[in-house]
């Protein structure tokens, strides 16, 4: 879910916390949030097995290899918060 979305969400949600239409959105939107960000993590686990090759046989730098790990470290903690977010 992106994230201006979530603040727009809290916003409403702030003056009418008990707004169950507005309740449900958020948990719908962050349910999708949480399914989009594990199938990209699944992509991005199959692409670093393929990039620890790719360095080991010098088909990519060390500065690309460290990017995609980068990339996969970010979207495991972005998986989590919307996860625990979703809990609530």
């Amino acid at each position: 879910m992106p994230l201006f979305l979530d603040c727009d969400l809290e916003k409403l949600l702030k003056p009418d916390p008990g707004n169950t239409e507005l309740l449900a959105q958020k948990h719908r939107l962050l349910g999708e949030a949480v399914t989009a960000t594990k199938e990209k993590l699944e992509t991005l686990k199959t692409a670093a097995e393929q990039a620890n090759t790719a360095l080991a046989n010098g088909d990519i730098s060390k500065e690309q290899y460290d990017v995609l790990q980068r990339e996969k470290k970010l979207d495991r903690l972005i998986y989590i918060s919307y996860n625990k977010a979703n809990a609530y």
